[in-house]
């Protein structure tokens, strides 16, 4: 009977065990996906410094892309950092908008394809990584965001600003287009250059 006992206590223990290592496993999965160490291989992770103008205010604006973050800041305040959750793979400065200011252009993969605003009929935000473009202007000081996609349907692997400053992407398999700015939001336009 003691010996029963001892091997249904010992075939527990192992259940147990098993349980909170498979339980470590999934904690461990879900961290590194969180920091995004599941995206595309194909990803060219991008890292720059520019100093800059952006309002045209005479103080020098310092943008860095470091470790898949953007900061935004001039000689003494910190003036805009990417969530932590975002992950940058490209930024890029150009008047895009043909206001005379230079916007940012930042290529970056996020959880969800809305943030905090979504359309009513969208219940719940999507939870897998996807590709957006974000670009921001700075107004009086301060970075505010003038358009953010929601979830790109193609996979974009390089972005530049053509002189046109148009966005012009290359996707992982090697197609490319461009994309003006046409009065609210980037839009496809098809051109011999491309």
């Amino acid at each position: 009977m003691k010996a029963l006992l001892q091997n249904k206590n010992r075939r527990w223990g192992r259940v147990f065990g098993i349980l909170m290592v498979s339980a470590v496993v999934v904690v461990i999965i879900f961290w590194l996906w969180t920091r995004g160490c599941f995206l595309p291989a194909w990803i060219s992770w991008q890292e720059c410094e520019q100093n800059l103008d952006l309002d045209k205010n005479g103080t020098v604006e310092t943008l860095i892309l470091r470790q898949r973050q953007l900061k935004i800041s001039n000689d003494t305040t910190l003036l805009y950092q990417t969530d932590a959750s975002w992950f940058v793979s490209d930024v890029l400065v150009g008047d895009i908008n043909h206001d005379g200011n230079q916007e940012i252009i930042c290529l970056l993969w996020k959880r969800g394809s809305f943030g905090n605003s979504r359309p009513f009929w969208i219940k719940q935000d999507d939870i897998h990584f996807s590709q957006h473009i974000f670009i921001w202007t700075m107004q009086e000081g301060h970075i505010q965001p003038i358009w953010q996609s929601s979830a790109i349907d193609f996979e974009i692997a390089l972005i530049s600003l053509n002189d046109k400053q148009q966005v012009c992407c290359t996707t992982a398999d090697g197609k490319k287009s461009c994309w003006a700015w046409l009065s609210w939001g980037l839009a496809r336009i098809d051109t011999e250059d491309t």
